[in-house]
C-alpha cells in the first residue's frame, strides 16, 4: 500500500513504469494531481484531501474497489477511470463521481461484477464490457449519465434504481453490441437522445419535460418484462419513431404538448394510444415526396392534432385509418396540397374541441361527427362524404360558400339540438346534399348567410329554426314547400 498524507498544498503523483497495488489518500487540506497515467492493481481509498487527474486529464486504471468516502474528493476533469478486475469476486464504487466511465473486465472468462454502494454521477460516458464480459450492479442506488450509454455485454446492467440520461448538449447516445435490461429509465436533459440498439425496461420508461428530441432507431425495439409498466412523455418532447412504437407499457402516458412522429419511408403501424391519447401526431416520409403509408392499429386520440407530410414536398404520405376511428380534441388536421386522402373505411372522424378550421386540402371523410364548442369552418369543398354527418350541441358548421355532398347510399344527416349550421352558398342548394335522410332537432338552426340570392332546401326537410340573413341585398328561393317544426 502506498499512502498519500499530506496535510497542505499541491502534489504530483508520478509511478513511471511502475504500478500501485494499493493506494490511499489520506490527506485532509492537500490535492494529489497526477502526472501520468496511473494503474492500480487493487482498491484506491480517498478518505481525505483530493485525487485530480489533471488538466492532461491522464486515465486512471483500478482492478480492486473503488472508495471515496469521508472528506475524500476525487475530481476527474474529463479523463477516463477504468475498473477491470480479474477473477468472480465483485468489485465495489463507493462515492462515484467519474468523467468517462469503462466498465471491462479483462477477459471473458473473468466475470467480477461492479457494484455501487452509493449512487454515481457521470458526467461523460459509460461503456460497459468490450474486451472482456462485465456487469454494472447498481442495486437500489440510482446512476445518472450525461453522456453517452454503451453496453457490450450480455448482462451489462443490473439494476433495482433509475438510471438517468440528463446530457443537456449535443446528442447522447444509447448504444453497443448489447441490449441493456434497465429497471427505471429517465430521458432528461435538453441533448438530443438517440436510442440506437434493443432495451428492455422492467419499470417506467418517462421522457421528462427538459428532454430534447428523443429519435427510436430503425433497427431498435423497446421492451419490457413488467406487469405495470408506465410510459410517459412529458413537456415539449418530440419523440421520433423510425419503425416501431414501444406497444408493450401498461399505460401510456403524452402531454398535450408533446411531438410523436412516425418517419419511415416503408410502412408504419401507428400504436392506439389511449384516450387522451397523442398530444401531436406527425406522420412522414424520411424522403420528401416518398410514398408511405401509415396505419392505425386501433382508434386514434389526439389532442392537439395530426399532421400528414410537411413542408409542402412531402405529400405522399397514406393514411391508412383500418375502419378505425379518430377523436380530434384540438383543432390541427394539416393535409398537404396533392397529398393521399385519409383511407377511413367504416371509420369515423370526431372533433370535439373548440372551434376548427377545417384544412383546404381535405376533401372528404367517412363518417364526420362536429361536437364541443365555436366553429366548425370548412374551406374548401367537402364532396367525398361516404357516411353520416353529425352536428352536436353547442357547435356550429360553417359551409361559407363550399359544398358539403354525401356520395355514400343511405346516410344521414343530422342538427342536434343546440347545434347550427350555417351557409352562404350561392351558386347552388345552399344546403349539404346528396344525403337520404335530414334529421334536424326542433332546436337545431340554420342560417343562410349569403352575399347573393340563394336557393333554400326544402326537399325532404323539416327545420327545427330557418334563418334569412344575408350580407347582401339577395332573395331567398324555396326549391319545394318550406317546413319548420
Amino acid at each position: 500500500t502506498v499512502a498519500m498524507t499530506g496535510t497542505s498544498g499541491s502534489n504530483t503523483i508520478t509511478s513511471g513504469n511502475y504500478q500501485f497495488y494499493n493506494l490511499t489518500v489520506d490527506a485532509t487540506g492537500a490535492i494529489y494531481t497526477l502526472g501520468a497515467a496511473v494503474t492500480i492493481n487493487n482498491d484506491l481509498t480517498i478518505s481525505n484531501g483530493t485525487l485530480d487527474v489533471s488538466g492532461a486529464n491522464f486515465a486512471m486504471t483500478a482492478k480492486g474497489n473503488w472508495t471515496v468516502n469521508g472528506g475524500g474528493v476525487f475530481n476527474p476533469q474529463a479523463g477516463t477511470v477504468t475498473l477491470s478486475k480479474s477473477g468472480n469476486s465483485t468489485q465495489t464504487i463507493t462515492g462515484g463521481s467519474f468523467y468517462n466511465l469503462v466498465l471491462d473486465n479483462a477477459t471473458a472468462a473473468t466475470t467480477a461484477v461492479k457494484s455501487l454502494t452509493s449512487s454515481c454521477t457521470i458526467t461523460g460516458s459509460i461503456t460497459i464490457g468490450g474486451t472482456g464480459t462485465s456487469q454494472l450492479n447498481t442495486s437500489t442506488y440510482d446512476v445518472y449519465i450525461a453522456g453517452n450509454w454503451t453496453n457490450n455485454s450480455t448482462s451489462g446492467l443490473s439494476s433495482s434504481s433509475t438510471v438517468y440520461l440528463n446530457g443537456s448538449t449535443g446528442t447522447q447516445l444509447i448504444a453497443g453490441t448489447q441490449a441493456t435490461t434497465f429497471n427505471h429509465l429517465t430521458l432528461s436533459g435538453a441533448a438530443a437522445k438517440n436510442i440506437n440498439f434493443n432495451e428492455q425496461v422492467n419499470g417506467d420508461l418517462q421522457f421528462s419535460s427538459t428532454s430534447g428530441t428523443v429519435t427510436l432507431a430503425a433497427t431498435a425495439v423497446i421492451t419490457d418484462g413488467g406487469a405495470t409498466n408506465i410510459f410517459t412523455i412529458a413537456g415539449s418532447t418530440v419523440f421520433v419513431v423510425l419503425a416501431t412504437f414501444p406497444t408493450v407499457f401498461e399505460t401510456v402516458s403524452l402531454a398535450s404538448t408533446s411531438t410523436v412522429r412516425y418517419q419511415a419511408n416503408g410502412a408504419q403501424s401507428i400504436y392506439n394510444v389511449a384516450s387522451p391519447g397523442y398530444g401531436t401526431l406527425q406522420l412522414y416520409a424520411t424522403t420528401p415526396g416518398t410514398a408511405t403509408t401509415k396505419t392505425a392499429l386501433g382508434d386514434i386520440f389526439l389532442q392537439i392534432g395530426v399532421t400528414l407530410g410537411v413542408n409542402g414536398t412531402d405529400n405522399n404520405v397514406t393514411l391508412q385509418m383500418n375502419n378505425n376511428n379518430m377523436t380530434l380534441a384540438g383543432t390541427s388536421f394539416i393535409q398537404q396540397t396533392g397529398a393521399p386522402q385519409v383511407n377511413w373505411g367504416t371509420g369515423t372522424m370526431t372533433q370535439n374541441g373548440t372551434g376548427w378550421s377545417i384544412d383546404a386540402d381535405i376533401t372528404g371523410f367517412n363518417n364526420l361527427v362536429l361536437g364541443g364548442t365555436g366553429i366548425k369552418l370548412m374551406q374548401s369543398n367537402l364532396n367525398l362524404i361516404l357516411g353520416n354527418v353529425t352536428v352536436q350541441n353547442g357547435a356550429t358548421l360553417s359551409m361559407q360558400t363550399f359544398t358539403l355532398t354525401c356520395t355514400g347510399a343511405s346516410k344521414v344527416l343530422t342538427l342536434q339540438s343546440g347545434s347550427t349550421l350555417t351557409c352562404a352558398l350561392t351558386a347552388s342548394v345552399a344546403f349539404p346534399t346528396g344525403f337520404a335522410t335530414y334529421t334536424l332537432d326542433p332546436l337545431s338552426t340554420v342560417t343562410l348567410n349569403g352575399a347573393g340570392n340563394q336557393t333554400a332546401q326544402c326537399t325532404n326537410i323539416t327545420y327545427g329554426h330557418l334563418n334569412f340573413n344575408p350580407t347582401a341585398t339577395a332573395n331567398v328561393t324555396l326549391n319545394s314547400n318550406l317546413s319548420c317544426a
